[in-house]
């Protein structure tokens, strides 16, 4: 029954966002937090894998960034 009602609701957001999901099982564990699925004693997996993920590329593209920042005013101070 919860399987059914989840994979309407799915359906009834992709339509109103006017985009389709293509990897559903993925995208719906994005959205599980572990205390839920604890809280409702769901055998599912939670979202902290592709949290840690996330916010590793996040500090990758941020740490890219302030390196370029950094050697552009330097390269500025030169001249």
């Amino acid at each position: 029954a919860q399987r059914t009602l989840l994979v309407s609701n799915l359906a009834r957001f992709q339509k109103t966002i006017g985009y389709s999901i293509k990897n559903q099982g993925l995208f719906v564990q994005a959205l599980l937090h572990r205390s839920f699925l604890q809280r409702m004693d769901h055998p599912g997996r939670s979202n902290e894998r592709l949290e840690f993920l996330g916010d590793s590329v996040l500090n990758l593209i941020i740490a890219e960034y302030l390196y370029q920042q950094e050697r552009m005013q330097a390269l500025e101070a030169e001249l």
